[in-house]
């Protein structure tokens, strides 16, 4: 199963005028913050200083000739460099990459970039992990051929320099943001039909389901006898409880227990396989995803 390509014709790039250098002649020390200012550090190694509606781009040493351009979107920046247009219209860096507005929501700005690197078929793994500079390998997703890493900030322009240079050409298929998703609450069983199918005997006797969420209260009463395999893909344990995946999973396959048969959820005869990909804070990285799902596919007929 592939990733699909992010769409970048949005970016306008057959008629891209590059306006501006990435910043004024030569660089000197790393330029202080002002007060009230936000940091970037950007996949080129550059930095991204944020001041409410200002941006003032800062190169990574040997960069400063690059051309780029600013584009906004409504509450979205990007910073667009001259040497990310070939990999953008081939298709082979996720346009996320660029945006400044992502980093500060999600919290990374500072921090290591996580990342998903895809490698073509022919690739080794191994091969393909010790040959790309400045990222260290946290995962490896064999079945997507995907490696997840992380760029420090020191780490960022030589990866830069070897993605837009002939070193990882052969290696390297594209390179994504390793993205986080939220949890969120819903309602209802009822929403989706669930007490017809139950009086046409259909409770999901027999299957099994997997759940990938933020783990599982292990001693929920609605769950009992229901849980046939569990696995943690975040290093905090199964049963953190926040709860989320307990939600789901009683919605999924819940006995009623606790409430009398009042809240039983839409498959209440299905086992369950548990896998917790999202943090205590609700954050879920892809790798942790595609991980979770590579572990549970083999386990249950649907996965949720």
């Amino acid at each position: 199963m592939r990733r699909p390509d992010v769409l970048v014709a949005v970016l306008g790039l057959a008629s891209l005028f590059l306006v501006a250098p990435e910043a004024s002649a030569a660089p000197a020390a790393p330029p202080r913050t002002p007060a009230g200012t936000a940091t970037v550090t950007l996949i080129t190694g550059g930095t991204v200083l944020v001041t409410g509606d200002d941006i003032t781009v800062h190169p990574a040493p040997g960069r400063e000739d690059v051309r780029f351009r600013v584009e906004r979107s409504g509450a979205t920046s990007r910073v667009l460099p001259a040497d990310a247009l070939p990999l953008l219209r081939t298709g082979r860096l996720d346009e996320r990459l660029l945006d400044i507005t992502l980093p500060l929501r999600e919290g990374y700005s500072g921090g290591d970039l996580p990342l998903l690197i895809d490698y073509p078929g022919q690739a080794k793994t191994a091969q393909t992990a010790t040959t790309i500079p400045g990222v260290r390998l946290t995962r490896t997703l064999p079945v997507t051929r995907t490696l997840a890493v992380r760029a420090d900030r020191t780490g960022r322009a030589r990866l830069w320099s070897s993605l837009t240079g002939s070193t990882l050409r052969s290696a390297v298929g594209k390179v994504w943001l390793d993205g986080r998703s939220h949890v969120a609450l819903d309602v209802s069983v009822a929403q989706v039909g669930a007490p017809a199918a139950w009086q046409a005997g259909f409770d999901g006797t027999g299957a099994t389901v997997g759940v990938l969420d933020t783990g599982v209260d292990l001693t929920h009463p609605d769950l009992a006898g229901r849980i046939v395999a569990t696995k943690d893909f975040t290093g905090e344990g199964i049963d953190y409880l926040f709860g989320h995946g307990t939600h789901v999973a009683s919605i999924t396959a819940g006995s009623g227990a606790a409430s009398g048969g009042r809240y039983r959820g839409v498959a209440p005869g299905a086992n369950l396989v548990i896998g917790k990909v999202c943090d205590r804070h609700g954050g879920c990285f892809d790798s942790d995803i595609l991980a979770g799902m590579e572990w549970a596919a083999p386990l249950a007929q649907t996965v949720n």
